[in-house]
C-alpha cells in the first residue's frame, strides 16, 4: 500500500483550544544517557497516550494532538481543539464522497511556529 503524507497549515485561535492534558511518566526505567534508553521511553509515553487518544475519539469524538514527549520532565503533553475534530472529520468523509478505496486519516500538531510542529 502506497503512503503520502502532505500537510495542511491553519491559525486557530487560542480561545479555540482546551487545556492541554498532561501524562506524568515514570522512565526510571530507562537509561536515558543512550539512545535506546530514550527511544524506549519515547515509545512507553506514546503508548500510554495513544491508549488515551483512542478512548477519547471512540467516546466522545475528540482527536488529541500527536504528544510532545519532554524525557527530563518525564511528560508527554497533548492538546486538542474542536477545529482539529472538524478538520479531521472532514479529511475522512472527502475521501468517502470521492470514492477512495482507502480512508483518508489525519493527525495534528499544536505549535506557536512551523518549527514546533515539525
Amino acid at each position: 500500500m502506497l503512503k503520502v503524507t502532505d500537510e495542511l497549515q491553519m491559525g486557530v485561535p487560542e480561545y479555540l483550544y482546551d487545556p492541554d492534558k498532561v501524562f506524568n511518566i515514570d522512565f526510571s526505567e530507562y537509561d536515558l544517557t543512550t539512545k535506546e534508553g530514550k527511544k524506549a521511553a519515547t515509545a512507553k509515553a506514546e503508548n500510554i497516550v495513544s491508549r488515551f487518544s483512542k478512548r477519547e475519539y471512540r467516546t466522545k469524538g475528540y482527536v488529541w494532538s500527536r504528544p510532545k514527549v519532554d524525557l527530563e520532565k518525564g511528560t508527554a503533553t497533548i492538546s486538542h481543539t474542536v477545529v482539529a475534530d472538524i478538520s479531521t472529520q472532514a479529511f475522512l468523509e472527502a475521501g468517502l464522497k470521492y470514492g477512495f478505496t482507502i480512508p483518508v486519516l489525519a493527525e495534528w500538531d499544536s505549535g506557536q511556529n512551523w518549527y514546533d510542529c515539525h
